[in-house]
């Protein structure tokens, strides 16, 4: 009799303990799943915000849009209305008659012969601004 007491007891005790671990685990498994999905969810709407945020370049005959990354508008410029530009590693800078000065960051084209491209297309439409360092050089 107090043996099987003993292994009622024992059997009770084991039943409880495989009943409260498996709860256990099943409340961490939510729990980890709540958080992974948490965590791809943020990372999908920081990578919508990134799109968002996305610069562009459009260049015709007459005249050359982008959005500019600071100030986040887009700007028009007209090639009749440049004076020059120079160019640098990742940007172009426009200096119009009025002698303002626009900045193109070339940052988020990271194919190398696209920006070539676009160089070339502006050097064929608006006179490039040389450094007078450079034309004394020259001379030299």
């Amino acid at each position: 009799m107090v043996c099987m007491l003993f292994y009622r007891q024992q059997l009770f005790w084991q039943e409880f303990q495989s009943h409260y671990f498996t709860q256990i685990i099943t409340e961490l498994s939510s729990y980890l799943f709540l958080s992974i999905s948490s965590i791809v969810i943020a990372f999908c709407f920081y990578e919508l915000y990134v799109q968002q945020e996305e610069n562009y370049i459009f260049i015709n005959d007459d005249e050359i849009w982008f959005k500019h990354s600071l100030q986040n508008e887009t700007i028009c410029l007209k090639f009749n209305t440049l004076n020059h530009f120079e160019t640098r590693f990742s940007e172009i800078v426009f200096s119009t008659k009025q002698e303002e000065k626009v900045v193109l960051k070339l940052n988020r084209i990271t194919d190398e012969k696209k920006r070539w491209e676009v160089k070339e297309f502006l050097k064929n439409h608006i006179p490039q601004f040389r450094d007078s360092k450079v034309s004394l050089l020259k001379t030299a």
